[in-house]
């Protein structure tokens, strides 16, 4: 019972919604159960930690039934009670801080009890609120919605053709918004155009809206543009989008920005990934633009962009901007992932400063769950091992890293990198361990002339350094 689905419910609220409970089950309209409110009163000097070693269900019970022996299935009955206020008030709780809703089916209810005079005011006062509302798909349906329950029937028929049509027209944007949000979505999970939904229909949209004057709507062209790059990756998009979204920040809501700025991280990654080196610095001032606006909440802190912005920034010796990045954002990390990210971080950061050893205690012992992680641990490791001079661990560690990539599945581009890093990484300790300069510098000359890879700049400075010994 201590650990049963009410306390992990009440853990979930803060000192003010706690309160909030106590009155919201001390309101006769809410619940008519003398025994729930006195079950609140016996647990709240629990909260909020509800603490399975202190609670003593015994001592509960008598509270709420004094001249009664403990009784587990009656316990369970108040649980169950207290259980379904706390639906009941997590609903109402939302409905309440949801204007949008709440203040729709107010407007709908006015209608339908035929108060037109209030009707009336109030969805002037709506439509206002609506118009000077930031750009979410949410906010596109309630224009639609709006405009079917504010119509009344006794208006005109010239009236009711106008408020049809621009019911038509908010019915569109909301169906372009969605389409565009959902598509771009699903081609986030999977590049391949075979798995994804209705792809003829979904270019045909896509044509359609090119010239359209619902682009003329901010959020449907930040959408369009976040397509059109994700689709095509060409750099007139890239460009398009960073002036479009600097330009109609003010008007677009943080969830919708911070979307685009993972399509222009993206980007940014796959540029760095073909050797384009100038897309750090670009990744870097879309990352502390996120950081300065800050774009990032618990639902957003998804692990892969966490880590690839402190990777990149860890290149970039952005340290001190790394630390204020984690202590800002480390608490929206998923607590089973938490210990394992931050450390991966840090580790990166570590290497970049050159402390090796400090770089191989925090990476060594991690077994994260994303392939892209794996490979980069594997990878720093090789060159701690190599800036270390510890040479069979260094052979052994490629050996296991040669493995790991003829038993991963990646993309061909991202396969043949990595085998090339191997086979690179391997020549140049050859050379090292039998100090065969001129060997050296052939292997130079031919890295420089391979094509890019990860860590190409780095296999080439310590070429560099071995050559001039």
């Amino acid at each position: 019972m201590k650990n049963s689905q009410l306390f992990e419910s009440l853990r979930t609220l803060n000192e003010k919604e706690f309160r909030e409970f106590g009155k919201f089950i001390n309101s006769p309209y809410f619940n008519n159960r003398s025994e729930v409110i006195r079950f609140y009163e016996a647990i709240k000097k629990f909260h909020p930690d509800f603490n399975a070693e202190k609670i003593n269900e015994e001592m509960i019970f008598k509270s709420i039934y004094p001249a009664k022996k403990y009784n587990d299935v009656l316990m369970r009955k108040v649980h169950s009670l207290v259980l379904k206020l706390f639906h009941n008030y997590i609903v109402d709780l939302k409905l309440r801080n949801d204007r949008l809703h709440y203040e729709l089916e107010l407007i709908d209810s006015l209608r339908e009890r035929k108060l037109f005079n209030q009707h009336h005011r109030k969805s002037q006062n709506y439509n206002n609120f609506l118009e000077g509302s930031k750009e979410t798909m949410e906010v596109y349906e309630y224009k639609y919605k709006s405009e079917q329950k504010l119509r009344l029937i006794y208006e005109g028929f010239a009236s009711q053709v106008e408020k049809s049509r621009n019911s038509l027209e908010k019915l569109y944007a909301f169906f372009f918004s969605v389409i565009l949000n959902e598509q771009l979505h699903i081609m986030n999970m999977t590049s391949d155009r075979h798995k994804q939904v209705n792809v003829e229909l979904f270019d045909r949209i896509v044509t359609f809206l090119t010239d359209s004057e619902f682009r003329k709507r901010p959020l449907i062209n930040l959408y369009y543009l976040m397509v059109k790059l994700k689709t095509t990756d060409q750099s007139e998009y890239f460009h398009d989008l960073v002036a479009f979204r600097n330009e109609n920040s003010a008007k677009l809501d943080k969830e919708h920005i911070y979307n685009a700025l993972i399509i222009l991280l993206d980007y940014c990654l796959v540029n760095i990934g073909n050797g384009n080196s100038e897309f750090r610095k670009k990744m870097f001032e879309l990352s502390d633009t996120l950081f300065t606006e800050d774009l990032m909440n618990e639902d957003a802190a998804e692990p892969i962009t966490f880590t690839n912005i402190t990777s990149n920034a860890a290149f970039l010796k952005k340290f001190y901007w790394i630390d204020k990045f984690i202590n800002k954002y480390k608490g929206y990390l998923h607590p089973s992932d938490k210990t394992s990210l931050l450390n991966y971080s840090r580790g990166m950061v570590e290497f970049e400063k050159g402390k090796y050893t400090e770089a191989l205690k925090l990476l060594s012992p991690l077994n994260l769950k994303w392939t892209n992680m794996k490979n980069d641990i594997k990878k720093i490791m090789i060159k701690c091992y190599y800036e270390l001079g510890y040479f069979e661990e260094l052979i052994l560690q490629i050996d296991s890293y040669r493995h790991f990539v003829n038993n991963v599945n990646t993309a061909e581009n991202m396969n043949r990198g990595n085998k090339n890093f191997i086979k690179y990484i391997s020549r140049l300790n050859d050379c090292r361990n039998s100090n065969d300069h001129l060997s050296a510098e052939t292997l130079k000359n031919e890295v420089e002339r391979s094509e890019f890879f990860y860590h190409k700049e780095w296999v080439l400075s310590k070429l560099e350094e071995f050559t001039k010994l």
